[in-house]
């Protein structure tokens, strides 16, 4: 692995590198947050990984012919064997896999077999690439770098090479909407709680995540919303993914799971209240959020099933509980966030560490194979990447993946994006709904600066 310097200091200097096809940007661009230190660009990738239901497929870069493989369990267990070394205790990304997986991929795990959930025309559960060249932004130490792994390839990377393709980028050409953005009506979204509610009160779930899709028609270069995005809503997980079929514009604030050495933590948020528009009333807001004994209770739910997921892949008696209900402020919202840890067992991979957490209890609700099954009997549009994770997995161990809300994605000329909410026993359907629209706000108030008009703002 070589390290150099580079004189560029922002992630739109590197546009050009952003639009090639295949280019994948983590970005931590929230320098208050205290998991913000590095951003990344993979770009060129070594190979490609496309997962379709069972079916993966390889590709690697100069060679037109596909691999294909059955079974994604078994593929990905001998690609984290042959590629990721458990041992190191390295923070920072180097290298290795970067992409993301559908909230519908959960359906070649064990737990949700017996799913048939909405398909995603046209747009692949999983895209992993293999990445030996990588810019890395730290932010911390205002230093900007080209990180290169030659001996995978045998052909060497330069600055040269990469000021090359820095030139050959086209004009980011501006986002604009087309049409309205289409979405929930209230009465209807009133409709889907009353069930959810009724289920509850059946004993067939404690606690449902509830979500709904927005869409409207577009024109331009979603690179262009992203970057009108981060300006807008700062974030220690966002990401903008750059692929042929799709683009990916996510702006998280929820970390899924993080691996350093063989510590493990996952972070879920449950309770949002919308920021006050004076400082009286957003502290108002703060402290109404701290107060409330429903969102603690809704937290409380899921930390406990994150704690039992993790000890599926921990060492006995690892698994803790750190901030139980830390407040944590975001550009348009205030949410509750409680820290869960543990040390990753030896017998285990990062992938096994993926299947036991995915998707997040957050966004699916307690108990999570229960939950899941009420969402897909519920929820009329796939959620595609929205709820599912974006990340990358380094070739020294390091993992970090969000899990994808306040995500776009744009495909075949049309942009969606979700919202959603848990419901729980005492869930009040016109106050969800608020918090509904307070979680749409950031990306709302991005589009509205585009061409079209907003429905359905509320």
């Amino acid at each position: 692995m070589k390290s150099t310097q580079l004189p560029q200091q922002s992630l739109e200097e590197f546009v050009s590198l952003i639009q090639r096809p295949y280019s994948v940007v983590l970005d931590s661009s929230d320098r208050t947050h205290y998991d913000s230190q590095y951003s990344y660009i993979g770009f060129d990738p070594y190979s490609i990984i496309t997962v379709q239901g069972d079916c993966v497929t390889q590709q690697f870069r100069g060679v037109s012919d596909l691999k294909k493989y059955k079974g994604v369990h078994s593929f990905f267990q001998a690609l984290c064997n042959k590629w990721i070394d458990k041992s190191s205790n390295e923070t920072q990304f180097t290298g290795g896999l970067m992409g993301y997986m559908s909230y519908e991929s959960m359906m070649q795990f064990s737990d949700f077999l017996h799913l048939k959930t909405k398909e995603n025309k046209g747009l692949p559960d999983m895209i992993w690439g293999i990445y030996d060249r990588v810019i890395c932004m730290d932010h911390k130490g205002d230093k900007c770098s080209l990180i290169v792994r030659d001996d995978m390839t045998q052909q060497p990377f330069t600055v040269l090479m990469l000021n090359e393709m820095l030139k050959e980028g086209n004009v980011c050409e501006p986002f604009t909407l087309q049409s309205e953005i289409y979405g929930p009506e209230y009465e209807a979204y009133k409709v889907g709680v009353d069930t959810i509610l009724d289920w509850i009160r059946k004993g067939h779930t404690y606690q449902v995540n509830f979500s709904q899709r927005y869409q409207a028609l577009f024109q331009g270069d979603p690179l262009s919303l992203y970057l009108n995005l981060r300006r807008s809503t700062s974030s220690s997980y966002g990401a903008y993914l750059n692929y042929p079929m799709v683009q990916i514009c996510s702006t998280s604030p929820e970390l899924l799971v993080s691996k350093v050495g063989t510590r493990l933590i996952t972070r879920p948020i449950k309770g949002t209240v919308a920021r006050g528009d004076s400082v009286r009333v957003d502290l108002l807001n703060k402290q109404r959020l701290q107060q409330s004994v429903k969102d603690k209770a809704e937290l409380t739910m899921i930390v406990d099933l994150e704690r039992n997921d993790l000890r599926r892949v921990c060492q006995t008696g690892t698994v803790s509980v750190g901030d139980m209900h830390r407040l944590e402020s975001f550009s348009h919202v205030h949410h509750l966030v409680s820290d869960v840890s543990g040390t990753l067992s030896a017998s285990c991979s990062v992938w096994d560490v993926i299947v036991a957490l995915f998707p997040g209890g957050s966004i699916t609700g307690a108990p999570k194979i229960r939950s899941v099954e009420l969402i897909d009997m519920l929820e009329l549009d796939p959620r595609f990447v929205y709820t599912g994770c974006i990340g990358c997995i380094g070739f020294n161990g390091m993992m970090k993946l969000n899990i994808a809300i306040r995500t776009l994605y744009a495909h075949n000329e049309m942009v969606f994006f979700h919202s959603g909410c848990g419901i729980v026993s005492d869930s009040d359907p016109e106050k969800e709904w608020m918090e509904f629209v307070a979680k749409a706000q950031g990306i709302y108030s991005v589009l509205d600066a585009t061409s079209g008009k907003l429905k359905n703002k509320a």
